[in-house]
Parts: C-alpha cells; structure tokens; sequence
C-alpha cells in the first residue's frame, strides 16, 4: 500500500487567508484564486472570479462592518480544504448579522480553483426579507 500523499499546508494557508482578507485587502483575496477559478452556490450560476469579486463588493458594501470568525472545523484531503465558518457583521441599518457557512476549496496547486459554499438559507432570506 502506498504511503498517503503528503498535504500542502500553504493550500490551508490559502484558504484560512480568504478569510483573512474577506472584505479587508481585495487585491490579496483576488490573488488567491486561479485564473478559471469557478464559485458555485446553492440555487445561483456558477461565477468566474470577476463576477464573484463584483457581487461581495456590492454584498459587502451594504454592511457597516462584515468579517469571518476563525473556523470551528477544518477538513483537509488532497488538493481539498473544507472550512465551517461563521460570519459576525453590523449592516448599515444597526442591524447584527451572524451567518454559517460550510466552504469547500479545490486546488490547482497553491491556487484555489473553485469554491463551493453553502450556507443558511433560511437565515439570509429572513435577515434581507
């Protein structure tokens, strides 16, 4: 039996620094991802880099204050990093935001080359109704 491959923990870093510059450094967060990186969210088209970068600007742009908690758990396998995730935020409104998120990172190397996310549901359509 072969012995397992050996985990990158510069992908882990990678994914643990989109939390770190969410809605911080864009520059750095756009740097992470791959050239013909994809995002799939539930019920949404797949976006491109460009298109994902534009919609958190305008997403992010109707909070006062909107980061990632550090993760409560980490799953990393091969060219994979899973992260469970919350948000902690304030919108312009006042009003306190607190989301879940599971995230799901495949690598190209050190570059994310798609993420896949699901969140609460329930939660965003009743805190945006």
């Amino acid at each position: 039996m072969a012995a397992p491959e050996i985990l990158s923990s510069k992908q882990l870093t990678n994914a643990l620094a989109v939390l770190k510059h969410f809605n911080s450094d864009w520059d750095a967060f756009a740097e992470l991802f791959a050239p013909d990186f994809t995002h799939d969210s539930r019920n949404a088209p797949e976006e491109n880099k460009e298109q994902l970068l534009g919609f958190l600007n305008v997403f992010c742009g109707t909070f006062e204050r909107l980061a990632f908690l550090p993760p409560t758990e980490v799953i990393q396998a091969t060219d994979v990093v899973v992260l469970h995730v919350h948000a902690d935020g304030v919108s312009k409104e006042g009003r306190q935001y607190t989301s879940e998120f599971l995230m799901i990172f495949r690598f190209a190397g050190e570059k994310i080359s798609s993420t896949k996310e699901f969140m609460d549901s329930k939660y965003l359509m009743e805190y945006f109704a």
